[in-house]
């Protein structure tokens, strides 16, 4: 028997409710152990993602303008790394990509994973520098 069950019984005691615990405990027959199975209804299939909408006009001209200047500052990151004799540290073309195209930490990592995918720079992990490829002078046009 636990500690608050034997609070409980004299409490009762006290307040004159007097219970038999042993004798209503030998009056009900033991209940066999049955295992019940829960039957959970399926969850309803998710809904079909929508179609996608049509862009306004306006929205279409913001994407282009953004391509437009994610063009525009690849050449330029390109460039500045040619001009400074083909190769450049990671940190000074973040800080020329930031300064002049204001281009921030994310955009930057996404445009250099691209530039170097397409083959138009080279990264050196052991340097920390990008050099610049043929592909990409090409593109420069220089």
């Amino acid at each position: 028997m636990g500690l608050r069950n034997r609070i409980k019984g004299r409490i009762k005691k006290v307040i004159g409710r007097e219970e038999a615990p042993a004798a209503a405990a030998a009056a009900a027959p033991p209940r066999p152990a049955v295992a019940k199975t829960v039957s959970r209804p399926t969850p309803p299939a998710p809904k079909p993602a929508p179609p996608p909408a049509a862009l306004s006009d306006e929205e279409r001209i913001k994407q282009e303008k953004a391509a437009k200047h994610m063009a525009r500052t690849r050449k330029g990151v390109l460039k500045f790394v040619a001009d400074q004799g083909g190769t450049a540290s990671l940190a000074d073309m973040h800080k020329h990509s930031e300064m002049r195209y204001f281009v921030g930490h994310q955009k930057f990592s996404q445009m250099m994973e691209a530039l170097i995918s397409e083959g138009l720079l080279d990264y050196s992990h052991a340097d920390g520098t990008g050099s610049i490829t043929p592909g990409g002078r090409e593109l420069i046009g220089g």
